[in-house]
């Protein structure tokens, strides 16, 4: 029997200006196909100086059957956080005034921002009883800024993939695996 289709709401609120919520889904359509959804936020303003946190995420995935030998999935998921940083303290700030952030951090603001982005597709298609074919195109993203005491770290880096595997089964106990990634 079919699972019927679900969405939850979480929240919560905690000292230091904590705030933090999911919404979550999970949609079900005739028993062949899937959608899971998930949206989260989160902020917080720290318990020391110079460490604000802000976090937001979605993620999707679906599943889709096709037809009895084919399956699609497919996955997209992506984070946008901004993070201070109050780094270490020496012994005796951390006994006088544990709230402090460290000295050469808290003089640049020293922070962490990014943005992460994944996606990728995938098909399984059962070529026989005993073997299968499954291929995944992919991508992924990462922009990211930090300023740090010593030097700024900049990076932005992307990449697209394919991915092809063929299995065969010869008996209960042996299996051949090929594959190709590019």
């Amino acid at each position: 029997q079919d699972q019927p289709s679900q969405l939850s709401i979480e929240t919560a609120f905690g000292k230091y200006g904590l705030q933090s919520s999911v919404v979550s889904t999970d949609i079900r359509i005739k028993g062949d196909h899937r959608i899971l959804g998930n949206y989260n936020t989160t902020e917080s303003e720290g318990y020391r100086n110079n460490n604000n946190y802000k976090r937001k995420g979605f993620a999707l995935i679906g599943e889709h059957k096709v037809s009895n030998k084919v399956r699609l999935s497919w996955i997209a998921n992506y984070v946008d956080l901004l993070g201070q940083i109050p780094s270490s303290l020496n012994l005796e700030d951390y006994t006088n005034d544990p709230t402090k952030a460290a000295f050469t951090w808290q003089q640049v603001n020293g922070f962490e921002d990014y943005t992460k982005f994944i996606a990728g597709i995938s098909a399984a298609i059962q070529t026989s009883d005993k073997s299968i074919w499954k291929v995944s195109l992919f991508t992924n993203s990462f922009d990211s800024y930090e300023s740090r005491p010593f030097n700024i770290i900049e990076e932005d880096n992307s990449a697209i993939g394919l991915r092809s595997t063929f299995k065969q089964s010869i008996n209960t106990d042996l299996d051949i695996n090929l594959g190709i990634e590019g």
